[in-house]
């Protein structure tokens, strides 16, 4: 009994902790989406020359 009682904390603290998203997975979420958003923008244009695209590319908000 005195050992489950011992691992009780540690067992909170481990569950806890994974409880809680990590700011590497909101930044990884978030440049996911400008990404996505891009990439929809540039398809969905007419055919165009690789310098269009990447000028058309560098105006896009969300990539500064």
């Amino acid at each position: 009994m005195r050992r489950l009682l011992l691992l009780a904390p540690l067992l909170l603290l481990t569950v806890g902790c994974g409880m809680v998203p990590s700011a590497e997975g909101e930044a990884t979420d978030a440049a996911r989406e400008v990404a996505r958003k891009a990439g929809q923008r540039l398809y969905g244009q007419s055919p165009r020359t690789a310098e269009e695209v990447g000028r058309s590319a560098s105006h896009l908000d969300g990539w500064r």
